[in-house]
């Protein structure tokens, strides 16, 4: 999972067991100036990048937690 504020990304990586999701690792960046002015959309695409760089792997899926990016 991903998410976005008005000063950080964070993100967290699990694993669903049945309907159960269990954290296994969470990772958070502050946002530099030039980042603190983007708009929510792309702080929320900006989260989703840095856990792909942080947890590279095959079969990672991410789940955005903002509407528009479910649709992408």
């Amino acid at each position: 999972m991903c998410d976005a504020s008005d000063y950080a990304v964070g993100a967290v990586l699990g694993q669903r067991k049945g309907k159960v999701f269990h954290a296994i690792y969470y990772a958070s960046k502050v946002l530099n100036d030039a980042q603190l002015n983007y708009a929510t959309i792309e702080q929320e695409m900006l989260a989703i990048v840095y856990a792909h760089h942080t947890w590279w792997g095959p079969k990672l899926l991410f789940t955005p937690t903002m509407q528009p990016l479910n649709t992408c």
